[in-house]
């Protein structure tokens, strides 16, 4: 219960944060300035030791209101991941997206906006919010974002049937990834990047080599062992083994909870009876 109770607090503030964010810095400097005037005032602490601790609060306390409207999205997140509910990320993102600001973090929310759209079967609107971001605009994006980036990119231009415009962005997401330091953050991105793989050796008629692939890659999430059994079933149909494609869409219908993959399922499903 109280564990509960306090996620509700942290979300209000978080929210609250977000939604007056230059109150909140303006608060902070002006608290900032008089608590420097009061230590200021006495003759034994030194101005460096005031202005250093200024610094240090102006750190902590900017990051945490910087940080708050990605709080608000680590449970949209998860319920998009673990349980195949996009539509609170819709939701979130849309709320978020509604202030007028802008910046890299407009340029995640409007990628998270996109993903829902894709999860949600809408892909021509995943396909425009996508080309109206300009992911060089702001020399500060990491390789990481880029990455994520071209990586949608290229997925919702083959699932629009758009194959050579697919190619170009997935040539770029390759490179990046190639490029990228053997960090944690290329750790978290290889299932999704080898996912991606079979699912392009898919799309280039290449369907024992996707079916191989994705056979042995470790799914670190429901929603992703979802697209992996829908990619193994597609393959399974393409090789004439309607059989063993059942099984994987039988499984996507009774796990894939509110994703458009349920529906694609269930569409594959009929034409196969």
């Amino acid at each position: 219960f109280f564990t509960s109770q306090r996620r509700i607090f942290m979300i209000s503030v978080y929210r609250w944060i977000t939604e007056h964010s230059g109150l909140c810095r303006t608060l902070l400097f002006l608290l900032l300035g008089a608590f420097t005037l009061y230590a200021a005032s006495f003759q034994y602490v030194s101005f460096l030791s005031i202005y250093l601790l200024d610094l240090f609060i102006w750190f902590l306390v900017g990051r945490f209101i910087s940080l708050a409207p990605a709080k608000l999205l680590r449970e949209p997140h998860s319920q998009l991941q673990q349980e195949c509910d996009p539509y609170p990320l819709m939701e979130e993102t849309q709320r978020q997206l509604a202030r007028k600001f802008d910046g890299p973090h407009r340029q995640v929310l409007e990628m998270d906006y996109a993903v829902s759209l894709r999860e949600t079967g809408q892909f021509h609107k995943a396909s425009e919010v996508l080309e109206n971001i300009n992911i060089d605009k702001f020399p500060g994006t990491t390789p990481f974002l880029k990455y994520v980036y071209y990586h949608n990119l290229s997925d919702i231009c083959y699932l629009l049937d758009r194959s050579e415009e697919a190619r170009i962005w997935s040539r770029k997401f390759r490179q990046i990834y190639h490029d990228l330091p053997p960090t944690k953050a290329k750790q978290e991105l290889a299932a999704t990047n080898d996912l991606m793989e079979a699912e392009i050796h898919y799309y280039e008629g290449n369907f024992e080599s996707a079916l191989r692939k994705v056979a042995w890659i470790k799914l670190p999430t429901r929603r992703m062992v979802l697209d992996g059994a829908l990619l193994a079933a597609k393959c399974h149909i393409a090789l004439e083994e309607p059989e063993k494609a059942r099984q994987k869409l039988q499984y996507i219908i009774d796990n894939g909870n509110r994703l458009f993959i349920v529906q694609q399922a269930r569409e594959i499903l009929e034409g196969l009876n």
